[in-house]
């Protein structure tokens, strides 16, 4: 291990505000799973850019198809400006595929020589990622 590991440790300690005594305890165990677990989130990578985007085919139907991965075209689709409403709060990202929703693919596929069907699907995935990039 050496001085290095314990330097090293000393300053997870210090980061986590925890007793700095360069000793590889339980509580420095915990602080650095911590700081792992936050490291994990895609927030704090620095980079915005990283939307995952899903696979498949969404459209308005009844009922709405909603969640995450819908929630995920929107932000997608806000992040190059063609936000699902913008009046509404959080710019209509509500993770439902709502008309809304749908009008603002289909403003994004005019734009982008895409057939503009209002549908997300693997094509307005493609060009949404290279807009992202």
């Amino acid at each position: 291990s050496g001085n290095e590991t314990v330097q090293a440790v000393k300053a997870l300690q210090k980061k986590a505000g925890i007793a700095v005594d360069g000793i590889y305890g339980p509580a420095t165990e915990k602080a650095l799973a911590t700081i792992e677990a936050k490291k994990k989130k895609p927030s704090s990578n620095g980079k915005k850019s990283s939307y995952p985007l899903p696979s498949g085919i969404y459209k308005v139907k009844s009922p709405l198809m909603k969640g995450t991965a819908v929630r995920q075209i929107q932000e997608a689709l806000a992040a190059v400006y063609y936000y699902p409403d913008k009046g509404a709060k959080n710019n209509g990202i509500d993770g439902y595929y709502g008309p809304k929703t749908a009008n603002a693919v289909k403003r994004f596929q005019l734009m982008h020589g895409l057939s503009a069907d209002g549908i997300y699907g693997p094509k307005t995935k493609a060009k949404l990622e290279a807009l992202l990039k």
